[in-house]
């Protein structure tokens, strides 16, 4: 069984919103307090290495990177003090602790459980590391015919404005970069932003699941990848130091991300929203 690995680390082309009741809503704010407080154990990966979690994988643009303690995920519970998963992300030059998951093995057929909070809030991974690294939705259920793993994603300490437990934190490649994350800015503009703050080659990577590496088509993509990421480095060092982007700027960050979207030469690649 790669139950040890059958988890997390993508970064997606749509984000997946479900809608919940109001009793799920009441039960998901008392979760989301305890996860908090459990949180708040782990300030950095010191913390996490005496609490028997270990890296997995590399740190990607909306998530960070994933430290799992695999004990809690062959536990068969939810324990909301004790999170399977802790995601540490790079800000001002160090890993700081941004969400933690919560995770359990799901039989073939099994759904995510209903509790600490609906099924709905829950996606589900089959595959190894690598192969989910670079999964195009994070979202849903998964698979039904093999081992999967059930993923609850809680951004705490740090606020995901597209939903608590929504997969993916767009907020993180402004943090990464020493930036206000701007109020309101689309998943786009983090897009862009994080393609030219260290996420290129992991983009490329993405992009080279739907095509053979090293064909006329990986190289179209790679060069327009590319040339996108040169774009935004050379807007940041004429921009200074400044930690607030104006609206004029967050559009502009949203515009590139989809002209380079709308030129990639792939017939049927997902957009994203």
């Amino acid at each position: 069984m790669r139950a040890a690995t059958l988890l997390i680390l993508a970064a997606t082309w749509a984000v997946w919103t479900p809608s919940i009741s109001a009793q799920t809503e009441v039960d998901a704010q008392a979760f989301i307090a305890r996860a908090e407080t459990a949180a708040a154990r782990f300030p950095d990966p010191r913390a996490a290495i005496m609490a028997g979690y270990r890296a997995v994988g590399p740190e990607v643009p909306a998530m960070g990177q994933h430290w799992v303690r695999p004990g809690l995920l062959y536990g068969g519970r939810i324990n909301p003090a004790e999170p399977a998963v802790l995601e540490f992300a790079t800000i001002a030059g160090r890993p700081t602790l941004v969400g933690v998951a919560y995770a359990i093995l799901l039989a073939p057929g099994e759904k995510p459980p209903e509790e600490p909070v609906s099924s709905q809030l829950w996606h589900a991974h089959a595959g190894d590391v690598d192969e989910e690294s670079l999964a195009e939705s994070h979202a849903g259920t998964g698979a039904e015919d093999g081992d999967r793993v059930a993923v609850l994603h809680v951004w705490v300490p740090q606020p995901n404005p597209a939903g608590t437990f929504t997969a993916e934190n767009w907020t993180l490649p402004f943090l990464r970069a020493g930036l206000t994350p701007p109020v309101g800015a689309p998943d786009a503009s983090g897009r862009a932003l994080a393609l030219g703050t260290g996420a290129l080659n992991y983009f490329i990577a993405q992009f080279r699941t739907h095509v053979a590496p090293d064909s006329a088509l990986d190289a179209q993509a790679t060069g327009l990848f590319t040339a996108t990421a040169d774009s935004v480095t050379r807007w940041r060092a004429r921009r200074g130091s400044d930690r607030v982007l104006n609206s004029a700027e967050v559009a502009w960050l949203a515009g590139l991300w989809h002209s380079l979207e709308g030129r990639l030469p792939l017939p049927h690649h997902a957009s994203s929203h």
